[in-house]
């Protein structure tokens, strides 16, 4: 929902003459697919897009970092269910191209860059 509106609201101010028209470049930002990663946007306020104008002290530093922390550790969960299911399809493709170099080594040519030297050396 943030990126469509985020997309819509930069395409407004463009044709309103508030943005220019190369701004559309931030607009296809947020309207391009981002499949299979895990986004973390922190909670920010004008004023902290105000403080990207300048360099930051140790205070500020220190906030960005607990913002980022709290809005980072709920998700640690959602990340290792997501690196386990990766992990279990790698798994299982490694195991399927393996079944199908055994069944015939002519497949073996297709595979021999993607499967590791272990998997290679079992064959």
């Amino acid at each position: 929902v943030f990126r469509e509106e985020a997309s819509h609201r930069i395409s407004q101010l463009i044709k309103l003459g508030f943005l220019p028209q190369n701004a559309e470049v931030l607009a296809s930002l947020f309207s391009r697919p981002f499949e299979g990663d895990v986004e973390i946007f922190p909670a920010s306020s004008l004023a902290d897009c105000l403080r990207l104008l300048t360099n930051p002290d140790a205070k500020s530093v220190a906030h960005c970092a607990k913002l980022g922390a709290k809005r980072t550790w709920p998700k640690i969960n959602p990340i290792r269910l997501l690196c386990c299911i990766e992990r279990t399809l790698e798994q299982c493709t490694r195991t399927a191209k393996k079944s199908l170099i055994e069944e015939d080594p002519n497949h073996l040519a297709f595979y021999t860059e993607e499967l590791s030297p272990e998997v290679l050396g079992t064959l």
